[in-house]
């Protein structure tokens, strides 16, 4: 009988130090940004229902058509030079930081395609230091990171452009940074594009 009481305890405090090193591991991750993945819980491949129980409702759902209308048309961007454009999203929530979200995330859009999550935008715009400072990708790279600390630890980008506003795209590994100043604002995360594709958009873009 001592033997099973023992056995009891011995389990329960085993389970609670496991439920509390998971639970330590998982707080971690959620600001580990992932290339071609996402961050946290808010991964590729996710229902605009998981995303809905994360972040809360959207301050704005357009479909494709309003979105183009509102992003392209209005602004005369090149829709082929546009990565996001050509996910073949049909449905796109667009967030701000006063959203009822289960977990903080800096997210700015969320694109899906037949019900799953293929693109994300997250941003320092708009949200406190306090939050956007917490998440990192790749090398220990944080927005406000440096152009230079970008290619330090991603290596070199495919596509990139160093002006006022700066275009980091590290297409097969399914990441993009935008800088502007020379400071980093702004990731997008997809599937990475196999090289035959990221060569044409090489192209496409002039490189």
């Amino acid at each position: 009988m001592k033997n099973l009481v023992a056995l009891v305890v011995l389990t329960a405090v085993f389970t609670a130090a496991t439920a509390q090193n998971k639970s330590k591991s998982t707080a971690i991750s959620y600001t580990k940004v992932t290339p071609g993945k996402g961050v946290g819980e808010l991964v590729l491949g996710i229902s605009t229902e998981k995303a809905i129980e994360l972040l809360g409702l959207p301050e704005k759902s357009r479909s494709y058509e309003q979105e183009q209308n509102e992003e392209v048309v209005k602004f005369g961007k090149n829709v082929s030079q546009e990565l996001c454009y050509n996910t073949h999203y049909d449905r796109v929530f667009k967030y701000k930081n006063d959203c009822e979200a289960t977990i903080d995330y800096p997210v700015y859009k969320l694109y899906f395609r037949n019900n799953q999550l293929v693109y994300m935008v997250l941003t320092s715009y708009g949200y406190d230091d306090a939050l956007y400072s917490k998440f990192t990708a790749g090398n220990n790279i944080s927005f406000h990171s440096s152009g230079q600390k970008i290619k330090t630890g991603m290596g070199h980008p495919e596509i990139m452009q160093e002006k006022y506003v700066g275009e980091y795209l590290y297409l097969q590994s399914g990441i993009d940074f935008l800088t502007e100043n020379n400071e980093m604002r702004a990731m997008f995360i997809y599937d990475p594009l196999e090289n035959e594709v990221a060569q044409a958009i090489k192209q496409q873009s002039g490189y």
